[in-house]
Formats: structure tokens, sequence, C-alpha cells
């Protein structure tokens, strides 16, 4: 094997990288109910404890 092909197979290798993201969580009204739900910033739609209603965190009303 050459030295540039060695050097090229190296490279392939993706480098390790360790990236945090916070998870936060908001209170949000259920629209159907009115009781407050938690949805977290990793979610894009949660359920109502209370009544089983789908809330979207585009639809979301903050409490």
């Amino acid at each position: 094997m050459k030295v540039g092909e060695k050097q090229r197979t190296q490279r392939k290798q993706p480098a390790a990288c360790l990236v945090s993201v916070p998870v936060l969580m908001t209170i949000v009204t259920c629209p159907a109910c009115g009781t407050g739900v938690d949805l977290w910033t990793g979610e894009e739609e949660t359920r109502c404890i209370a009544c089983d209603h789908r809330i979207f965190k585009q639809q979301r009303l903050n409490h």
C-alpha cells in the first residue's frame, strides 16, 4: 500500500464529536379541555393526560 493511499483510508473514518443539546419542558394548555400538559423540545406532539387530545408543537398555547 502506498503512503498516499494509507492516508486517504485514515481520513475516511469519521471524527468523534460530542454535541450536547439541552432538553427543555414547556407547559402548554390543551385546547380541548384546558389542562396544562408537558411538551418537551424533542417532541413534535404530545397527548393531554386528562382527555387524550393530541397537541402538536405548532398549535401549542403557552400556559
